[in-house]
């Protein structure tokens, strides 16, 4: 059985898609994504610590394919976890720094 809820939390999954690219990164990475619908989204790195080390995005997309460039800035080297909001789901990608 399902809840208004977990069709919601079903649609918006579905209706999400992302790809980051280079993972590794250098200087620079696109986080390319598309929306089947316009909707809120948040994204931040994170370090291991799980301390937010700079917030990329808080905005309402647009429908479609965008791109948000995410910039090394301050970041050392090593792991991170990259965590975007979108429409109250939360997905989470590791990114690396070199």
């Amino acid at each position: 059985i399902y809840t208004a809820e977990d069709v919601a939390v079903e649609e918006i999954a579905s209706s999400f898609y992302y790809d980051l690219y280079p993972n590794p990164m250098n200087e620079q990475a696109a986080l390319n994504f598309f929306l089947a619908g316009s909707t809120d989204v948040a994204i931040s790195m994170f370090d291991l610590q799980g301390r937010e080390v700079q917030q990329v995005f808080n905005a309402s997309a647009p429908l479609g394919k965008s791109t948000i460039q995410i910039d090394k800035h301050n970041m050392s080297s090593g792991m991170y976890i990259l965590q975007m909001t979108v429409g109250g789901q939360l997905f989470t990608e590791q990114l690396i720094v070199r």
